[in-house]
């Protein structure tokens, strides 16, 4: 009898490291296929924080009402709960130390809480106070379920063996979920993506990527960069003007998207058709490659849609930015500014220009500024962290800069570089 309660205990044990497994690649690894995980190529990606409680949560129950997707929003907000309600459970099931609500609420907080601080200083992620809460709540909640089965079934033996039965049955509708709901972002699905009138559009890199403002006397008006109406990323976008012509030919990018496919279509427009076209779409321009005076294709996309929140930078306000060093002078450095939209899905783009599209942007170093080395290998892992001096920068090096605007100069107060080292 020992044995099979052994035996049982194994089984159990063995679940509870794969769910740990599983919670590092949904929380931290979201992002991530699983194939690149397996490879350790892990990229970084740009992060954020929010410490206002209860503001995603709101975030997600209204995007869910305006885009009717209640369920894709009650599956992002309960999904911290069930996804943390196992972790409750099982520390309850296998440790008496985790019999109380107190422990239990600790051992949860303790784990959320390295998570979140694990997204943001690693890139990868959002520092979020409402997944912190969520998180929290769903480890009680598995307590309270570890307490009214143990109270319905006092025996050891038994309660291994619906703890097992409970396991699978939870894996598989957990299963179904995610891949329902995130498969593409879990690498547990494939997309199929179908494109018509692709080959109209020219089979290389844009000259110029950027946001679409308007038409007048034969000029498309537009910011370098991608940016949105409402953010605060416009005051360092140069706005510029591309002359058009009588050749130049039109396209509008529709997307129809489901869990499973993708259908992109190149539709083609005359001048009066992209004219109508809203601002603050998504712009790219290809020049002849005979004669770089002239615009051959220009390509339209959708608008890009914020939550509707006007972002200002008033003064003295500190803000922070991001981009490549190009240039390092007496006073400071010169950055080719990243510009990074989120959308209202969670979904986010990352535009870099390059030569003739850099956003170049002056950046002065603050008496007291502080600056911190990180040496990185090229899948994103960080091997060392230290302090440094401005001496220390080189060009091509990353930087995220916190400080404030002075006019065409940014002061920054806090400097932390990124190198790629073999």
């Amino acid at each position: 009898m020992e044995n099979k309660n052994n035996k049982g205990r194994y089984i159990l044990y063995t679940i509870f490291i794969i769910y740990l497994i599983v919670l590092f690649k949904i929380v931290l690894f979201k992002y991530e296929p699983l194939a690149n995980i397996i490879k350790g190529d892990i990229r970084m990606t740009f992060r954020s924080a929010n410490l206002m409680p209860f503001k995603t949560i709101l975030d997600f129950l209204n995007i869910g009402v305006k885009n009717n997707s209640l369920l894709w929003a009650f599956s992002n907000i309960f999904g911290n709960i069930c996804i943390f309600m196992p972790l409750g459970y099982l520390l309850a099931l296998f440790s008496k130390k985790f019999r109380s609500l107190k422990n239990v609420t600790i051992a949860a907080l303790a784990l959320s809480m390295f998570f979140e601080v694990s997204q943001y200083f690693g890139y990868l992620g959002s520092l979020d106070i409402d997944d912190l809460i969520l998180n929290t709540l769903g480890g009680i909640s598995g307590y309270l379920v570890y307490i009214g089965i143990k109270k319905l079934i006092s025996d050891e033996k038994k309660l291994n063996q619906v703890t097992i039965v409970l396991s699978a049955i939870s894996c598989m509708a957990a299963f179904i979920i995610a891949r329902e709901q995130f498969g593409n972002l879990l690498g547990l699905t494939i997309q199929e993506v179908t494109t018509i009138g692709q080959e109209n559009i020219p089979q290389r890199d844009p000259d110029i990527i950027g946001t679409y403002l308007n038409m007048k006397d034969e000029k498309i008006h537009m910011y370098k960069g991608i940016v949105a109406e409402n953010s605060s990323d416009i005051e360092f976008l140069e706005k510029v003007s591309v002359e058009i012509n009588d050749e130049t030919k039109f396209y509008y990018t529709e997307i129809e998207e489901s869990k499973k496919e993708s259908s992109i279509n190149y539709k083609e427009l005359s001048k009066e058709e992209f004219a109508k076209y809203e601002s603050y779409s998504i712009l790219k321009i290809w020049y002849d490659e005979d004669n770089k005076d002239v615009v051959d294709t220009i390509e339209l996309s959708k608008k890009i849609d914020t939550s509707g929140e006007v972002m200002t930078i008033e003064a003295n306000e500190k803000k922070e930015i991001h981009g490549d060093v190009e240039g390092i002078n007496n006073k400071g450095i010169v950055i080719n500014l990243i510009t990074v939209q989120e959308f209202e899905d969670g979904s986010s783009v990352a535009v870099v220009g390059k030569d003739d599209n850099a956003n170049l942007i002056n950046v002065e170093f603050s008496d007291d500024a502080k600056f911190i080395l990180n040496l990185s290998k090229p899948n994103g892992d960080i091997v060392e962290r230290k302090a440094c001096t401005k001496e220390d920068i080189e060009v091509k090096d990353t930087v995220l800069l916190k400080g404030i605007k002075k006019g065409d100069i940014f002061i920054a107060e806090d400097i932390e570089v990124t190198r790629i080292v073999e």
